[in-house]
């Protein structure tokens, strides 16, 4: 459902045609990396975040109030998993797209904000996970950048199958 809000003005935010963004080749898994790298707009640093139901069940019975989702900004959020077993993934596949799994996301200062307020929690989630969930530069790290190959589209409920 679509809302509109009272507020009269619209941000409008694009990307120039001079203004080029790309993937870091190195951090793309061998058999995803082209010549050319992938150009991402307003993500951080890959097109495409996995996120899985199971992690964030995970977090939030570490948490001392569950979080949603969206907290994490995932473009794919997976069932059926254990906690971060998508940590070990090399690809995941469905409807003629391939997904090489690239790199753990280290969580910025983002994942504190709620989503439909605007209000910010000074520590939490980054707090918690930092205690079990710590990348190799210190950070926090939550779900798993992808990078993809292949045309198709993905829906809500569609099974993807992984390459471990």
């Amino acid at each position: 459902m679509v809302q509109h809000s009272a507020w009269p003005y619209v941000p409008v935010v694009r990307v120039g045609d001079s203004f080029r963004r790309e993937v870091q080749l190195a951090r793309v898994v061998g058999d995803f990396r082209s010549a050319m790298a992938p150009p991402i707009s307003f993500t951080d640093a890959f097109p495409t975040l996995l996120t899985s139901e199971a992690s964030l069940a995970d977090l939030n019975s570490r948490l001392p109030h569950a979080i949603p989702m969206n907290r994490f900004r995932p473009n794919i959020v997976i069932l059926g998993t254990s906690p971060y077993e998508e940590d070990t993934w090399r690809a995941v596949r469905g409807n003629g797209l391939a997904f090489g799994c690239s790199a753990a996301c280290l969580r910025c200062v983002i994942t504190t904000t709620d989503q439909q307020t605007g209000a910010r929690d000074s520590v939490e989630p980054l707090g918690t996970l930092a205690t079990y969930r710590r990348g190799p530069d210190g950070g926090a790290m939550f779900g798993q950048y992808l990078v993809h190959s292949g045309s198709g589209t993905l829906r809500v409920g569609d099974v993807l199958v992984v390459e471990s």
